[in-house]
């Protein structure tokens, strides 16, 4: 066989050799766009198929990835701290939807039913009918809903940060509580986190029924020392007078849509009430009580009244065009609203054809739509201020206390504050009885 012949064989060979090298590039890729599209469909079902939770938990199990350790002790301590994790983070989800559900997700993740089998089994009480479950679950309602997911958020930080250093959260040493303020006072967070921190883990270890580490001069010192080093002053918002709401409601007289009735009657009664924000989103229709000369409004849950007592705020009526009492009358007359419904008396709107009605579905409305509504409605008197929702509680207690024929207890009576300290930080002087003291003085 000649050079020529052997080298045109070679040459057929790399040929063919590329050729297949090609196809099976070609194939591969093929296969792997055809996997690619049947992975992304499984996932669309899952899904179509999956609530939140359930995704969450796939998500964490997927993404576990268990470290290896030296103690087997150790792996199963691990394993137990990712398995509460992922009932905490169900609960977070759960906390808006199903407050019920959310107390159970919350009971298993910090171990409260374990605690109180163990305790039951020491007195020797047989755990009947989920005892425990139950017990815990009423041990968890010994705070309010938004105090026990602040609390547990703060103490999962704790957890973690013993978890990095191979130290126990519960029980946990004193000296172990005061080594995480030291590392939260390092990374400048602020007091409010430092504080909230210390509650946090003072309350798991109530629960449970534990020696409280935070009882401590050397965290008691770390907590001061946050104070100091951390706050921040308060920056309150402005005020608004009456003439200012006549003015506001002037500019609406002859355009009293149902949006503007509702955000006028919600400023008018957040200011001749000194209602906070949710005490005003809580208010049913069969709240109110209209009287020949008064209106009564049935306060249910307010921020004091823990134990759910219950308070009135009486609101007289008016001879201006500011008026809540008859400006909450054309409101509910506008929006088709009784006295005797058990719905929210301040819903969201919705817009058809050029017209407003209220949603028919029972929603409060929520905090940031109100703040808009309220502050947009505001600026429009009062371009130049700084404005919130707590602006017209403030307006109406520092208009009563500067009116100076109040008397003191029913001002905090109608404010419903506990002390004088509280109404005092609402109140803000007029300049009249700020000068007065010095123009007395005889100079």
């Amino acid at each position: 066989m000649s050079d020529t012949d052997m080298n045109s064989g070679g040459e057929d060979s790399q040929k063919l050799e590329r050729m297949v090298d090609s196809k099976i590039r070609h194939s591969l890729e093929t296969h792997k766009n055809d996997m690619l599209k049947e992975i992304g469909s499984l996932f669309e079902k899952i899904s179509e198929n999956t609530n939140n939770s359930q995704l969450s938990k796939i998500s964490n199990i997927i993404a576990c990835d268990i470290p290896k350790f030296k103690r087997k002790s150790n792996e199963e301590q691990y394993k137990h701290n990712v398995k509460v994790n992922m009932k905490l983070n169900e609960a977070e989800q759960l906390v808006s939807t199903d407050p019920v559900q959310c107390k159970a997700k919350i009971v298993e993740g910090v171990d409260l039913k374990i605690s109180m089998e163990s305790k039951l089994a020491e007195a020797g009480i047989n755990n009947q009918g989920n005892l425990a479950e139950h017990m815990a679950t009423y041990i968890l309602h010994s705070r309010a809903d938004n105090t026990v997911k602040k609390y547990n958020g703060y103490f999962k930080l704790f957890r973690a940060f013993c978890e990095s250093k191979s130290l126990s959260a519960r029980p946990a040493n004193y000296m172990t509580v005061a080594l995480f303020l030291t590392s939260l006072l390092d990374e400048n967070k602020s007091n409010s986190v430092v504080s909230s921190s210390v509650y946090a883990i003072k309350w798991m270890h109530s629960i449970h029924d534990l020696p409280d580490p935070t009882d401590n001069s050397v965290v008691r010192n770390l907590l001061e020392a946050s104070k100091r080093l951390r706050s921040k002053p308060v920056v309150k918002k402005d005020i608004v007078d009456s003439n200012m709401l006549k003015s506001l409601c002037a500019l609406f007289e002859n355009n009293m849509t149902l949006v503007n009735l509702r955000d006028l009657s919600m400023i008018l009664i957040c200011y001749a009430g000194f209602l906070r924000f949710n005490e005003l989103s809580s208010l049913c229709c069969n709240d109110v009580i209209f009287n020949e000369n008064h209106i009564v409004i049935k306060i249910r849950v307010s921020k004091t009244d823990i134990y759910r007592k219950g308070n009135e705020v009486l609101i007289a009526k008016g001879d201006t065009i500011a008026c809540p009492y008859k400006m909450l009358q054309k409101y509910m007359s506008k929006a088709d609203l009784t006295v005797e419904s058990e719905k929210y008396l301040f819903r969201p709107l919705l817009k058809t054809r050029g017209k407003y009605s209220l949603v028919k579905v029972n929603k409060q409305l929520s905090y940031t739509r109100a703040k808009e509504c309220i502050v947009a409605k505001l600026r429009l008197v009062a371009p130049g201020l700084k404005l919130g929702t707590h602006s017209l509680r403030a307006s109406g207690a520092s208009a009563a206390v500067n009116f100076g024929k109040v008397s003191e207890r029913c001002i905090k009576r109608h404010g419903r504050w506990k002390s004088d300290q509280a109404k005092d930080g609402y109140v803000q002087d007029s300049l009249e009885e700020r000068l007065f003291i010095s123009k007395h003085l005889g100079l």
